[in-house]
């Protein structure tokens, strides 16, 4: 009888426990190193960047977020500290999966140790893993599914906190790891899977182990910002198919999907704390094509596979360690707000001199060492958002923490406060190529410094030094004047070259944040003074201000102007100040109001000798045919929304709920939207009846996602972007341009709802049709009532008529781009356009100060 019960009891632990590894428990020493060697098998970034193309959704739109753009949390401008990254890996705070009874609580002292270590080198932030990979940490029950956490888990983290608040330091907590679907002590692959991939399990796991968590840290003080992932891609075959020890695998929709959903509803319960995620590398946090980098956590991306509009991160941690090279290095490469759309912090990196050997081709192996003592300065130095060293677990040894402390002295001595905000940077403004031989030289240095800075001027040729300036400049951006005295004037020849650097104050050129330099630089002895526009634009949008460029040539210092006119008149003009030699140089013209559309426009530039006025101009030139463009597609207005196929149009009314439908036409205000222009051909549409606006309905973005109409406009899903498609227009939501305003079936009557754009695909073409008032409005005669104009007939083929105008009245006739093909003035009641010579498609007739109508030419 007990061998029977023996035998139950290791049938019933067996079902209980057989997903969880019985591989022996380890602290994990030096973590990262068979990772390293493992990721030093190349990948082809090209081929991935390609593979991922088509869910990328940073390819739709510009790449900056800035509407969702954050600061660092707590005051902190730049964060600098290590990475725990555990005391006790996996059970720091947790239940042993095998026997519930044994509980794993924090070793405070040893954490209060590494804290002092940081507090001591004057860092702020220290990183911890919570979950890890999942073995002690949440709890599961029998089917795999996330239970309700024991209250000490909360207490625990919470004391934590508490501790790192009494030490001045924050805490970013990392809640997983990769390692949460490898083989290791006490690891469920298949449940940590579910709660990844499976929406039922995910939401049982947010439910009842995140949020609560979440709720009762609250905005603690001493908390940095939640991240939700260490280096997922891990998890993946694309990026770590090589990776040993894995039981389980996903796919980086899957991380997607899963950062999407937990930073929605960490933000839905506490709005005030940070979000943040662990990259691998700027192999999937920087969007730059060029080296097969993507940005998988933008904004729109975790939006697209999670569809959580509150699902996104403040500020991003990406990973380097040196199988990435220089190109993958925020050593050797600057923070691009073009290619990482918020701020970011080196996350993790070994503490250790880095300098590379020969591989693959590169020329890494020409590159100065960097030292282990300057890893830290150098991210500050090129704007990255803060440094954590990896790691007090892995490195212990006394010379590997005097390499960490040092690293954290070294940018806190070298934190000199000032704007976070501010790229330190420097450039050369309109530099010339070509010189006169002379002793002094002046050049315009553009600039942006965190706080006081030198910036220093050198002028060489070809093989050696031949001057410097330094001159101060306040924090801020702007431009400074530094003049560069030579002993002798250069020689005539080429071959010469200007450099520019920013620095701290007091130090030397080996101490520069920034340089940069001007080449192809020719010393002649004398030249002549011309002006010549440098590819001007004959077509263009109207605005208040335009930028020309213009290669001159002065014998010395000169004014330069360039005049914008109207076929008729005079609407400004600009002068800039050179200095003799030759260059290019930019003059920007302000205008007191846009141009209106039309041709016949055109440029004028003259030199002339400073002091003086255009009577006394020494040369000049003038561009002519410049036409502006009417850059808004449709007028803002009350238009119907009408198929192409067929006469019928968009309504949306309260009886069916407030989708939108197609009906045949009626004199309905149900039928009339009134257009709104936001800028860039997006617009609001507003129903005329009921004052709603069209949106998707919850922001869907899938196939047959409902089109309806809401009350207000404030989001992305109530905002539409208008395209020309041939002779029609496409509509697309802003949230989700890869689908389009589509008629289910391109059956009559049938429902308005989203689907995957195709410009061949003629459910998707609309006629926006301007709606007339009984001042201007379409008729099949010549009948009509005082005070109201006619057109007819529409469509046309050889000519339409204008009845019922005014002698005086200006008539101008544009295609859809807004060029204006004809204008003429009305001589009598009536007049008669002709068309033959016009293409197929849609035209605008305005009628100025009376209304605008659509003519379709057949």
């Amino acid at each position: 009888m007990k061998n029977f019960m023996l035998f139950v009891f290791v049938v019933f632990c067996t079902q209980i426990y057989g997903q969880r590894s019985q591989k022996p428990w380890t602290n994990s020493p030096n973590y990262k190193q068979d990772l390293i060697e493992a990721q030093k098998e190349s990948l082809n970034l090209k081929h991935l960047a390609k593979y991922f193309e088509k869910t990328n959704q940073n390819n739709n739109m510009d790449v900056k977020n800035a509407e969702k753009q954050s600061s660092l949390s707590g005051g902190i401008s730049f964060v600098n500290g290590l990475n725990l990254a555990w005391i006790q890996y996996g059970r720091d705070v947790g239940v042993d999966p095998f026997f519930s009874s044994n509980q794993y609580h924090p070793e405070l002292n040893k954490f209060g140790e590494a804290m002092d270590f940081v507090k001591n080198q004057g860092g702020n932030v220290i990183r911890w893993w919570y979950h890890t990979n999942g073995s002690t940490n949440p709890v599961f029950d029998n089917n795999q599914t996330v239970k309700p956490n024991p209250s000490f888990f909360h207490e625990d983290v919470k004391n934590i906190l508490d501790l790192a608040k009494t030490k001045g330091l924050k805490v970013q907590i990392c809640l997983w790891s990769f390692d949460m679907l490898k083989d290791q002590w006490g690891v469920d692959a298949s449940a940590n899977k579910k709660l990844l991939t499976q929406d039922y399990y995910m939401n049982a796991y947010i439910n009842n182990a995140l949020l609560p968590l979440v709720n009762f840290i609250g905005d603690h003080p001493a908390l940095f910002a939640w991240e939700i992932f260490n280096e997922p891609e891990g998890m993946t075959n694309q990026y770590a198919g090589h990776w040993d020890g894995f039981k389980e695998r996903i796919t980086m929709s899957d991380v997607q999907k899963f950062v999407n959903r937990t930073a929605g509803a960490i933000r839905r319960a506490q709005p005030n704390v940070k979000i943040t995620n662990g990259a691998l590398g700027f192999l999937t946090n920087v969007e730059d094509a060029d080296n097969g980098f993507w940005n998988a956590y933008s904004d729109a991306n975790l939006k697209f596979q999670g569809n959580d509009n509150q699902g996104y991160l403040d500020f991003y941690n990406i990973h380097y360690y040196k199988w990435a090279r220089s190109k993958g290095s925020p050593f050797h490469n600057r923070y691009d707000v073009n290619k990482v759309d918020k701020e970011a912090i080196i996350g993790e990196y070994y503490p250790d001199d880095l300098f590379f050997g020969q591989q693959g081709g590169d020329n890494d192996h020409n590159l100065s060492t960097i030292r282990a003592e300057n890893l830290g300065t150098a991210i500050q130095n090129n704007n990255w958002a803060g440094t954590l060293v990896w790691s007090w677990t892995d490195r212990s040894s006394s010379n590997e923490r005097n390499r960490i402390a040092a690293i954290i002295k070294n940018v806190s001595d070298n934190d000199t406060g000032g704007d976070p905000g501010v790229i330190e940077e420097v450039s050369f403004n309109n530099a010339l190529t070509t010189i006169v031989s002379k002793d002094s030289y002046t050049f315009d240095i553009n600039y942006s410094a965190k706080t006081d800075r030198e910036i220093v001027v050198e002028f060489w040729a070809s093989d050696r030094w031949l001057g410097e300036q330094m001159e101060p400049v306040s924090s801020g951006t702007g431009i400074k004047s530094i003049t560069v005295n030579l002993p002798n004037a250069p020689q005539l020849g080429s071959g010469y070259f200007y450099k520019v650097y920013i620095r701290p104050v007091g130090t030397t050129w080996q101490e520069a944040i920034y340089r940069t330099e001007f080449t192809g630089v020719t010393v002649i002895t004398d030249i002549n003074d011309e002006v010549a526009f440098v590819n001007p634009d004959s077509s263009i949008e109207p605005k208040t201000s335009y930028t020309f460029n213009v290669d001159y040539s002065a014998k010395t210092d000169r004014e330069i102007v360039v005049e914008f006119w109207a076929p008729d008149r005079w609407l400004g003009e600009q002068m800039e100040r050179v200095s003799s030699g030759t260059g290019t140089k930019n003059v920007t013209v302000n205008l007191a109001n846009p141009p209106q559309p039309g041709s016949g426009y055109f440029y004028k530039v003259y030199i002339r000798p400073i002091g003086t006025t255009w009577q006394d101009a020494i040369t000049r030139d003038e561009f002519t045919g410049v036409t502006v463009l009417n850059d808004q597609l449709i007028t803002d207005g009350t238009y119907y929304i009408t198929s192409t196929q067929s006469n019928q149009r968009i309504i949306s009314r309260w009886r069916e709920g407030h989708s939108a439908k197609m009906r045949n036409p009626r004199n309905n205000t149900d039928q009339r939207w009134v257009f709104n222009h936001l800028g860039d051909n997006v617009y609001t549409i507003k129903n005329r009846s009921t004052n709603r606006y069209l949106e998707v309905r919850n922001a869907n973005c899938s196939n047959r996602a409902d089109v309806m109409s809401w009350y207000s406009a404030n989001d992305d899903h109530q905002k539409w972007k208008i395209m020309i498609n041939e002779s029609s227009f496409t509509i697309l939501p802003i949230h989700c341009q890869q689908k389009a305003l589509d008629r289910d079936g391109g059956l009559i009557n049938a429902n308005v709802q989203l689907w995957d754009f195709n410009s061949s695909n003629n459910n998707q073409k609309w006629n926006i049709i301007p709606y007339t008032s009984s001042r201007i409005r379409f008729s099949k005669s010549d009948k009509h009532e005082a005070g109201e104009i006619l057109m007819y007939p529409n469509p046309a083929g050889e000519s339409v008529y204008l009845s019922g105008l005014d002698a005086g009245d200006k008539i101008k006739l544009y295609d859809l781009l807004g060029k204006m093909i004809k204008e003429f003035v009305a001589g009598q009641h009536k007049e008669m356009l002709l068309i033959s010579d016009l293409e197929p498609g849609y035209y605008n007739i305005l009628i100025e100060g009376k209304g605008q109508v659509r003519l379709l030419k057949e």
